[in-house]
């Protein structure tokens, strides 16, 4: 369980559905579906009656909300304390490509918003690349796709965690994955990457042939002149 949880389990309550809580949070739909079916299995409760749509609170998920509400107050406050101000420099925070438009942003203005005197220095790479830069003392911190093998002396803290799903044309009949994927060019994840290599991994143990057509590499950023 974590605060992320919290705060989306607070959306849904608020909102009053999943799909207008997942716009409020920034996640889709299905991830936070999945979001809260973990976070039920942890509490062991049963926090919404999914047998009404959309999805409304049962009487445990009612009772949760104030105390879910203090916890997150409680977190909040913790970290707009006064002595939070006196942190200050520079630090340097390295993304992978598939962060840089949705996740850190939103990062940015909170760090600004907390640490008015901190300045951060931005660096995309691929995981591998930027966990060999924290390791040389060349990044402060990294936000990349979890390794297949934590084989480093680093600190690791999972944040957040995301379904994969295979995308179709929109025009595509309703076939089982594997038709699909002899049907259709597969675009996959460079193998230098490893969100590519755990799909590949994923592939092999289902035992799923695919047409490879293109490679996803990094995209390029552009900033206007």
């Amino acid at each position: 369980m974590s605060i992320r949880d919290l705060r989306t389990f607070l959306a849904i309550a608020n909102a009053g559905s999943f799909v207008a809580a997942a716009r409020s949070v920034y996640r889709t739909q299905s991830a936070v579906t999945a979001q809260m079916q973990a976070l039920e299995q942890q509490l062991n409760l049963t926090l919404f009656d999914r047998s009404t749509r959309p999805p409304t609170l049962t009487d445990e998920g009612r009772d949760f909300v104030p105390k879910t509400t203090n916890v997150v107050a409680e977190y909040d406050k913790l970290f707009s304390e006064p002595q939070n101000e006196h942190l200050r420099g520079n630090l340097r925070l390295g993304v992978v490509p598939s962060v840089i438009t949705g996740l850190t942003p939103r990062v940015l203005v909170i760090l600004r918003d907390r640490y008015p005197r901190l300045h951060v220095e931005l660096a995309m790479g691929l995981s591998a690349e930027l966990v060999d830069r924290v390791r040389r003392n060349l990044l402060d911190v990294a936000l990349v796709s979890d390794p297949l093998e934590k084989g480093f002396s680093l600190q690791w803290s999972p944040f957040l965690r995301e379904p994969m799903v295979l995308v179709a044309p929109i025009d595509a009949p309703s076939l089982p994955v594997q038709d699909l994927l002899e049907k259709y060019p597969f675009i996959r994840y460079t193998r230098h990457a490893w969100v590519g290599q755990l799909i590949e991994r994923q592939l092999k143990q289902q035992k799923l042939q695919v047409r490879y057509s293109v490679k996803w590499w990094q995209p390029a950023l552009w900033f206007p002149g």
